[in-house]
């Protein structure tokens, strides 16, 4: 029999599946809290509910039709030249045109930019990992500029953690992110910026809602239609109650100092976009389950937020760095693989990143897919990172591969790093 994740983890189905799994109601008892999930998997206040993980809350992503080939735009299979240009060219060319499929042929491309999809609906495909290479020569240090971080001090890189060769973000949120970094800026790297100073209020919660709960009552429901992507935003109070609540308001938190615990929330406030299912009067429904309550002394309310990049991907394709020594910890230059940055809805599948300093990056980014992908080569800071306030993205069929160099005195290495966000991930590490 076939269990579907959305099944097992709804309610009843994953009572039921969790006794096919173990065969006897005994095995169940073996673990109290799994049962105690299962009978409400959406309002465990430490188990999350990652039924609605990934593309579109769960769907397949699409294939979508070639539209262009990049050997047209100039580019040389042989790496005998930067093909960088000729696969921006290509991606804005479909992209302009509404979308589609930019197709790769089998070879060895050498960049020496970064291949940057700011457009909704537009596909980078090569013809397999094996088969369809991007080798990239230089550093995004060397490429936009240092990138200097807000924690830490002295001179400790932001590229530790964002940023991509392959850069998967709306070229309205691309362009002056970049712009930032080149004039030595802390850059905007959440939904609403650092500070949130992008997005507007479109309604306050006018009543409590609970972790689990679908709908919400709003003050004002013009503007809040069937589709719309919104941000529900809270911010914590004196106490630390949203802290508290993140970490399960359970007993082994009372010995917390939740004072130093706020980089938990560096993108203040909490961020969780989300797509409006319904609207009736003021009931608003969302399509997936609350993650977290929205308690009044947190403000809860709805707003805008940068524009993101929907719909898009990359497939059949490695992504291969020039080999430098491995870097210390956060002194990355920024030779890193394929990041998704206020990315909503959109995957990767059958990409490799080898020789990196940081493999697979999703930044503010929902719904995102990742299968079959895998990191290799020389050893790296990041295998796969999902940054605060990224939420709902679904990893599966993963590999971290064993390092080809020893490793470097000061560096450290993060396989799979999730930062105040949910995901759901099956992978394997070599």
């Amino acid at each position: 029999m076939t269990i579907q994740r959305r099944h097992f983890l709804t309610g009843a189905g994953a009572v039921a599946a969790y006794a096919l799994a173990g065969g006897t109601a005994s095995a169940a008892a073996e673990s109290p809290l799994w049962r105690e999930f299962v009978q409400n998997p959406s309002r465990h206040p430490q188990l999350p509910n990652v039924a609605y993980a990934g593309y579109r809350t769960g769907e397949t992503p699409p294939k979508l039709p070639v539209r262009a080939d990049v050997l047209a735009y100039g580019a040389k299979p042989d790496g005998s030249a930067d093909a960088a240009p000729a696969l921006n060219r290509a991606i804005s060319d479909v992209g302009r045109r509404g979308g589609g499929t930019v197709l790769v042929p089998a070879g060895t491309y050498r960049i020496d930019d970064i291949v940057q999809i700011g457009y909704d609906n537009v596909v980078l495909r090569g013809e397999g990992s094996g088969r369809t290479t991007l080798y990239a020569t230089r550093s995004l240090e060397e490429i936009i500029g240092i990138n200097r971080s807000r924690y830490g001090g002295g001179d400790n890189s932001a590229w530790s953690w964002s940023g991509g060769l392959v850069w998967v973000c709306h070229r309205d949120r691309y362009r002056p992110l970049v712009d930032a970094i080149k004039a030595q800026n802390w850059p905007r790297e959440g939904w609403t910026g650092n500070d949130g100073e992008i997005g507007t209020r479109l309604a306050a919660l006018s009543r409590p809602a609970r972790r689990g709960d679908f709908t919400v009552t709003v003050d004002n429901a013009r503007g809040l239609t069937a589709g719309r992507r919104v941000l529900l935003r809270l911010d914590d109070d004196a106490s630390y109650g949203l802290l508290r609540h993140m970490s399960g308001d359970g007993p082994g938190t009372t010995s917390y100092k939740w004072s130093d615990k706020t980089k938990l929330l560096s993108y203040r406030p909490f961020q969780w976009p989300v797509r409006i299912a319904e609207v009736r009067g003021g009931q608003v429904r969302f399509d997936q389950p609350l993650p977290l309550d929205a308690r009044a002394e947190w403000k809860p309310r709805l707003t805008t937020f940068a524009t993101p990049v929907t719909g898009s991907g990359v497939e059949g394709l490695t992504i291969r760095m020039v080999k430098t020594p491995r870097p210390q910890h956060l002194k990355d230059k920024g030779y890193n693989g394929l990041v998704f940055q206020c990315a909503w809805d959109c995957w990767a599948d059958d990409v490799s990143v080898v020789d990196s300093d940081n493999g697979f990056l999703l930044v503010s980014a929902k719904g995102v897919t990742l299968t079959r992908t895998r990191v290799d080569g020389r050893g790296q800071h990041h295998s796969y990172a999902t940054r605060e306030q990224s939420h709902d993205n679904l990893f599966s069929g993963f590999a971290v591969g064993k390092f080809t160099e020893p490793p470097t005195p000061g560096s450290g290495h993060h396989g799979i790093n999730v930062e105040g966000s949910r995901a759901a991930t099956s992978g394997r590490a070599g």
